[in-house]
């Protein structure tokens, strides 16, 4: 079953279904989309997140 996650454009960090918020530590300047991509890799090598989960994007 695939479980929805929330990327928040505006603060550039995935927030998990499970309460956990995943930011990125560089302090490297980008753009908020192009960190969606690494974010969602983090959290996938860390186990947060499910091959079949799915990651929505919001931006107010």
């Amino acid at each position: 079953m695939s479980v929805m996650h929330t990327y928040d454009h505006e603060k550039a960090c995935l927030f998990l279904d499970n309460g956990q918020v995943v930011k990125v530590r560089d302090k490297q300047k980008r753009e908020a989309v192009e960190l969606l991509e690494p974010l969602t890799e983090k959290a996938r090598k860390a186990g947060l997140i499910g091959e079949k989960d799915v990651v929505i994007t919001f931006s107010a």
